[in-house]
């Protein structure tokens, strides 16, 4: 939840500093979050089908993997918005076909009297990213760069993928 954030503040800020455009800068919001209505129904389809393990953890690698595409991207100086903008449509939407396999993991992870607990903690780390990843974003950029920052993101998707399919 933090790296969506992080990701978001650091090519968002990239791009309004670049362009100077509120309405491209938007776009790169846009498509972090617009692909949850369109990709989420496929992955709903996903996670009945098929082992939602295997989904979730395929939807972290796609995430992994476009998101180094957009760290190495950056590392070489590219800026332009469509591009990162088109990376970012992308991840977001696996990351939203893998959604619905998580979400129907929950019960199967958590005894059902610790079920609420469970959600509501995933409420408070959503909640959480949105107060901390500009914050670190920030931080982060300012120490290493916007490369090295989406790269840490990227790392951050192989991490969630190994625990999933530890589980």
């Amino acid at each position: 939840d933090i790296g969506t954030w992080v990701q978001l503040i650091v090519v968002g800020s990239l791009v309004a500093s670049g362009t100077g455009s509120a309405v491209q800068t938007g776009l790169v919001a846009l498509a972090t979050f617009m692909p949850q209505g369109i990709a989420s129904p496929i992955g709903g389809l996903l996670a009945d089908r098929f082992d939602r393990r295997r989904v979730f953890a395929s939807a972290l690698i796609a995430q992994a993997t476009v998101t180094s595409v957009l760290a190495v991207v950056l590392g070489a100086g590219v800026r332009t918005p469509w591009v990162l903008t088109v990376l970012i449509l992308v991840g977001s939407a696996a990351g939203a076909t893998g959604a619905p396999s998580y979400a129907a993991m929950q019960p199967d992870l958590v005894p059902p009297n610790e079920l609420m607990q469970m959600v509501s903690l995933g409420v408070y780390s959503w909640n959480s990213g949105r107060v901390l990843g500009p914050i670190l974003g920030s931080l982060l950029v300012l120490a290493v760069g916007p490369a090295w920052t989406i790269a840490f993101n990227a790392f951050s998707f192989v991490v969630m993928a190994g625990a999933v399919v530890a589980v």
